[in-house]
């Protein structure tokens, strides 16, 4: 495989990985917009205690994924640096995700199987992010780019 298109393997392997993001928070966001209590009896065993909880839940959780879904989404379109960006915000947020969790089950001292499926599936994710950064910034690389402590963010 040449270099040319190893740069174009890399990037193609980054825009797929944003677009699934972009399908797994638009769904999260969608369904706790749509039936928030429902939802949250689901993931935790029980429904908001009041319509006022139900109304911030709809926001934090339906608003704010729906609007990573957007950023998501386009970033996913545009250029390498906006890529690495984007990517280091989905390892961001998954990381924080499962630290989140791992954190709860181990102050709660319990471990329900949905939540460490989530916290793993979360890690993956997170995982994968920082690998596609990690090939982006080889992309740069090989072009010969300034692979400067500022990667995430410049593209020069």
């Amino acid at each position: 495989m040449n270099v040319l298109s190893a740069a174009a393997h890399r990037s193609e392997y980054s825009r797929a990985l944003l677009r699934i993001n972009t399908v797994l928070f638009a769904a999260y966001g969608l369904a706790y917009l749509c039936a928030p209590d429902s939802l949250a009896a689901l993931l935790t065993g029980a429904p908001f205690a009041t319509a006022t909880a139900s109304i911030d839940g709809r926001a934090i959780y339906g608003g704010t994924s729906l609007g990573i879904a957007v950023m998501i989404w386009l970033a996913s379109g545009s250029d390498a640096s906006a890529q690495r960006t984007a990517q280091a915000g989905c390892a961001a947020v998954f990381g924080g995700l499962a630290l989140g969790r791992i954190v709860g089950m181990i102050a709660g001292h319990v471990a329900p199987p949905l939540m460490l499926a989530l916290a793993l599936g979360e890690l993956a994710f997170c995982a994968l992010s920082w690998y596609a950064i990690v090939t982006l910034a080889r992309t740069r690389a090989s072009a010969g780019a300034d692979d400067s402590p500022n990667w995430i963010v410049r593209d020069d």
